[in-house]
């Protein structure tokens, strides 16, 4: 089964974007989380479906992908990003609601 997104990076993009637009700064450790939430929470909504192709590990401080994390060491990568559908982007929305003042 295909994820509902291509890339990991363009979720990880539209979080980043999303703080930006609300003038705040997206830690790198909390912009992991909302991945992992993001992830488990559209698995749970779709039937087991993939959010995204972004496998999480856990370590001392919580979860990640360790390919995004190094990714994004030196700040936001040049990629370019593809646009999100509808249905995602509402679903991301509902995530940034639900845990951007946790």
């Amino acid at each position: 089964m295909q994820p509902a997104v291509k890339s990991s990076f363009d979720v990880a993009i539209w979080f980043l974007d999303r703080a930006r637009a609300e003038d705040s700064y997206l830690q790198p450790r909390k912009l992991q989380y909302f991945l992992f939430f993001a992830q488990g929470h559209y698995a749970a909504s779709f039937r087991g479906q993939r959010l995204m192709p972004s496998i999480f590990v856990i370590d001392e401080a919580g979860p990640l992908d360790p390919n995004l994390n190094r990714a994004f060491e030196q700040g936001r990568p040049n990629v370019v990003e593809t646009p999100l559908n509808e249905e995602v982007s509402v679903f991301l929305d509902a995530i940034w609601r639900r845990y951007r003042d946790d």
